[in-house]
């Protein structure tokens, strides 16, 4: 038993890490859903495939809409998520497609014999050489589903013969040569489609690469409703609820996520009553974790830069677009022109900063709030040494003016 609010209650409904994977009451995505289902149409067809690529920011839901898409794809399609290393290396391919127990390499020989050796005549037979041969041999349609795509850039980089081989492997399958219906379908953070451009992998065909932004208002109302009445069994009209969350969440799925976790848990223990006390509460709780995600975007970067951020975009309206300049500039206050290109990516990647084509914004409203109060706090913590009682006189040397940005507050 646990309690919440003071209440001992059974655990919740919902997933175990609720803010990640896939989720039970998916809304929206209408369009990027309907382009996917074109494309399998097409590659069912034509009898070929290609690449179809998500990126985002950390929280935007790629993970659920991957789940989302497999799910939706119809027979005969085989749908399989894999690993990285399933792209150049024979053996993780064949597990991820069912068939890891076919073979067994001895890791003595390097000899090839069937999985469960029996005594008697055995015909052997051969490990395929590559995924592609992997691929070539299958009889039905394939599709290939790779999340965190992003890692093949850094801890799943592949070195040497495997690069070479991962690169051809998604040559054929991105121009639609592997002979049969083949669709691979990728996703990622905002840097995955440059980590790609490093295997091959370059031009995306119209309508396969996808930047995942925030829910619109129907889809997010959606969404809250259906965890508020089926899993969190809300009595009576549950508006209130929905429009106070919708609000304050601005359509990111993360944040959605952050208030309807404690939204379940104080519907489950108060027998589904939706009172104002209770709302006041789960709004409470879902700030709190909306500031933990900004606290984690941030975490393995200088507090100085992320202050200088802060500094560039706190006059700037919510959502408006700004150039790269602007932050360039407050960052050469600090740092090298070529030190500051590798922290205006790591912005990127973490999701703080968000690239539409245009030019650049914070992509969400309330992170942008959070940055400005931030840096107030900051200014408001900062040591400044008194004024001097002789002002004539050099004070010498001082350590305390250095930035400083507190997250454990």
């Amino acid at each position: 038993m646990v309690t919440f609010m003071g209440k001992k209650k059974h655990p919740p409904h919902g997933p175990p890490a609720f803010d990640r994977g896939p989720t039970p009451h998916f809304h929206g995505r209408a369009y990027i859903l309907d382009e996917f289902s074109i494309l399998l149409e097409r590659a069912m067809r034509t009898h070929m495939g290609t690449t179809f690529i998500i990126q985002g920011a950390p929280g935007a839901g790629k993970t659920a809409l991957l789940y989302k898409m497999g799910s939706d794809a119809p027979k005969p399609w085989q749908v399989v998520h894999i690993d990285p290393d399933a792209l150049w290396d024979t053996n993780w391919l064949m597990h991820a497609l069912g068939r890891g127990g076919e073979f067994n390499i001895s890791e003595v020989t390097g000899g090839v014999s069937l999985a469960g050796y029996v005594k008697g005549d055995v015909t052997s037979v051969p490990v395929l050489p590559n995924p592609i041969s992997v691929i070539e041999q299958w009889n039905v349609p394939l599709l290939l589903i790779l999340d965190e795509a992003q890692t093949i850039a850094e801890g799943n980089k592949p070195e040497g013969k495997d690069k070479s081989i991962a690169t051809n492997l998604l040559k054929r399958i991105h121009n639609g040569e592997m002979g049969r219906p083949v669709v691979l379908l990728i996703a990622g953070l905002e840097t995955t489609l440059g980590a790609f451009e490093s295997l091959g992998l370059s031009r995306i065909g119209l309508q396969c690469d996808v930047k995942l932004g925030s829910l619109n208002s129907t889809s997010t109302r959606a969404i809250i409703q259906s965890w508020l009445t089926k899993d969190g069994r809300a009595k009576g009209d549950a508006t209130v609820w929905i429009d106070a969350i919708e609000q304050e969440s601005h359509g990111w799925p993360q944040h959605i996520a952050a208030y309807v976790e404690p939204a379940l848990r104080y519907l489950q223990a108060n027998h589904g009553h939706l009172t104002p006390t209770g709302l006041s509460k789960v709004l409470e709780l879902g700030r709190k974790g909306r500031a933990s995600y900004y606290e984690q975007r941030v975490r393995d970067i200088e507090g100085g830069d992320v202050i200088r951020l802060a500094e560039a975009i706190f006059d700037l309206p919510v959502g408006m677009r700004f150039e790269k300049k602007a932050i360039v500039s407050e960052l050469k206050k600090d740092h090298s022109a070529e030190k500051v290109e590798g922290i205006f990516r790591k912005f990127i990647e973490k999701g703080i900063i968000a690239e539409d084509g245009q030019g650049y914004s914070i992509p969400i409203p309330s992170m942008h709030d959070w940055l400005k109060s931030e840096l107030l706090l900051h200014k408001e913590r900062l040591w400044k040494p008194p004024p001097s009682p002789h002002p004539n006189k050099s004070r010498g040397k001082s350590g305390g003016d250095g930035v400083r940005f507190d997250m454990e507050r």
